[in-house]
């Protein structure tokens, strides 16, 4: 019998900039600073899942990012926003919900696009965790 796996948290935000690719050609300095703009939002709300009762560290977990988007049908390469999926699970490690990102604690799943979560605006981001088994 296969066990489902359940979202054990889910930690959703909004969207602190314009979302990182492999494909941006942008000035390193100007990266640098969009990617701590992500890192730092999610080290927040993590931490304020923290303060709403969240014991941790968690256990080792599956990762998946869901990013809010307008037109969920337009083909998209997941990949690219690997920059931008590692400065979110980078702000978690930061606010101890695993004691790192080594594959010993996480395991990151491709990221998603969603036209609606839960009716929230667009520009919204929904990080889930799953235990790993």
């Amino acid at each position: 019998m296969v066990r489902e796996a359940t979202v054990t948290l889910s930690i959703v935000f909004p969207a602190p900039d314009v979302r990182l690719s492999m494909n941006d050609r942008m000035h390193w300095a100007k990266r640098a600073k969009i990617t701590g703009e992500w890192r730092s939002a999610s080290w927040v709300w993590s931490l304020n899942a923290v303060s709403h009762g969240l014991t941790r560290p968690q256990p080792p977990s599956r990762v998946k990012v869901v990013f809010e988007v307008s037109d969920p049908w337009r083909r998209r390469d997941p990949h690219n926003l690997a920059p931008t999926v590692k400065a979110i699970v980078d702000g978690m490690v930061d606010a101890h919900i695993w004691p790192d990102d080594s594959s010993k604690w996480v395991t990151i799943d491709d990221p998603e696009f969603r036209r609606e979560l839960n009716g929230a605006p667009v520009r919204v981001v929904r990080v889930e965790l799953t235990e790993r088994t």
